[in-house]
């Protein structure tokens, strides 16, 4: 993302009346390839953590640029314009996108984004699957910091993050991985906790 900043309209509240202390701007932002995104600038003074949520920290536009993304379009903009995906191999950096299961009538379509979390650390094993931590910005709650994605499941589970088939009588095997990497690895690839040391 960019750093520019175009606003629509202030007083803004993502989470309305359930966290009224959190106001800031609705604006548009920009991608590295400049297309427009919905974003959200927090006023100064708020409490960290609902400061930005998951799409403003696994991307790192809150941390770079103070504002996060919006879920859905907004954010399938981002990935369609900065990040590819990757079936196999993730590693620290990259981020897992959780995707709708199923539809909301009038909020979201089957397969849209809901969440995204970023790989803390990526154990390969060969032969085995890559475990996976990572670090997850449940909507208002605080920031995990490395943590089970079977954990980001237990608060979206009406979502996925992978597919499975049938490979044979007794196993299958997962398909449709929604792993992504950055196109410009220049940003921010090393762990979060690291990476706050560095720019403290």
């Amino acid at each position: 993302m960019k750093s520019s900043f175009e606003l629509i309209s202030s007083g803004y509240r993502p989470w309305g009346d359930q966290i009224p202390a959190a106001v800031g701007d609705l604006g548009w932002g920009r991608t590295d390839t400049g297309s427009k995104v919905k974003v959200w600038r927090p006023n100064e003074g708020i409490q960290e953590q609902y400061r930005y949520w998951c799409h403003g920290h696994a991307t790192f536009s809150y941390w770079l640029h103070g504002f996060s993304i919006f879920s859905n379009d907004d954010m399938h903009t981002v990935l369609e314009d900065e990040w590819r995906r990757v079936n196999k191999k993730p590693e620290v950096g990259d981020i897992i996108v959780f995707r709708a299961l199923n539809g909301k009538e009038g909020e979201y379509n089957q397969g849209a984004i809901l969440h995204t979390a970023r790989i803390e650390s990526a154990i390969h094993q060969w032969g085995a699957r890559t475990q996976i931590r990572v670090s997850s910005k449940n909507g208002a709650n605080k920031l995990r910091r490395f943590t089970e994605v079977a954990n980001v499941l237990n608060v979206y589970n009406d979502c996925y993050w992978f597919k499975t088939e049938q490979s044979c009588c007794c196993s299958e095997k997962r398909i449709d991985k929604q792993y992504y990497r950055r196109i410009d690895r220049n940003v921010a690839t090393e762990n979060f906790v690291r990476w706050q040391e560095k720019n403290k």
